[in-house]
């Protein structure tokens, strides 16, 4: 391929992106702890949350950045009926690294803009990942994540 004849040094496009300062937000990616309550239904406590979810090893507080999605096209999704009205909103995230074990689980999530020094800080929004692409040089990984409301 044409882009192996280039000598290119793209080890160091990260980390001159994550210079910029431009990285702002932290991103923790999480997965139920698979505790349940007595009925069986998963457990709504516990967990490094607090809240029945672990966070997964070598995904917390990733430096992030909100990014266009790759198509250039504005997403948003709004279906009403008598009963509800349901909304979802997207995000696009740039991660500052290759993170290939971010994958489209069901049933992960992604806590955004989190404080780390602040247990559950109230900045941080729950998104479900509908989305992981990684690039071809190994240097990046980007989300698209789902926040739905009623």
């Amino acid at each position: 391929m044409y882009q192996s004849q280039q000598p290119f040094e793209v080890d160091i496009v990260m980390p001159a992106a994550l210079e910029t300062g431009l990285f702002v937000s932290l991103v923790t990616v999480q997965q139920p702890t698979g505790e349940q309550t007595l009925d069986g239904s998963p457990a709504s406590t516990g967990g490094d949350s607090g809240d029945g979810w672990d966070n997964v090893a070598g995904l917390v507080n990733l430096l992030a950045m909100n990014a266009p999605e790759a198509d250039a096209r504005i997403r948003a999704k709004t279906e009403r009926t008598t009963e509800t009205i349901e909304a979802f909103q997207f995000r696009h995230l740039l991660l500052g690294g290759y993170y290939p074990q971010i994958e489209q689980f069901d049933n992960w999530r992604c806590v955004v803009d989190t404080v780390p020094w602040v247990a559950n800080s109230p900045t941080a929004t729950t998104y479900d990942p509908i989305g992981v692409e990684s690039d071809s040089q190994f240097t990046q990984t980007r989300l698209l994540l789902q926040l739905a409301g009623v």
